[in-house]
């Protein structure tokens, strides 16, 4: 690296940075209709024998992530298969199943 370079550059192509901006990523904003397809993704799953006696097969949040990115909101962060995992065991303790 020469002398003349900026302080922060390696190459060309690699740039250093001294921030955490960008490690943890945008948290997903959720909607009702986002919601209502994972339900829709879990019932389906349900139906096709993908959830276990303590809970759901890790292929089940594959499917439901790749559904969201799909045909949902793109609000926020990608609903990956953990923050699908992780919505829908906030969404339980929000609801009571009647």
């Amino acid at each position: 690296m020469s002398s003349d370079s900026p302080p922060n550059v390696v190459s060309a192509n690699v740039v250093i940075t001294t921030s955490n901006e960008g490690t943890k990523g945008l948290k997903a904003v959720w909607t009702d209709k986002d919601n209502e397809a994972l339900v829709s993704v879990l019932r389906i799953q349900k139906d096709a024998g993908n959830q276990a006696g303590n809970g759901w097969k890790p292929s089940v949040w594959t499917v439901a992530g790749a559904k969201l990115l799909a045909d949902c909101s793109k609000k926020g962060g990608k609903k990956t298969s953990s923050k699908c995992s992780d919505h829908w065991t906030n969404l339980k303790s929000q609801f009571v199943a009647i």
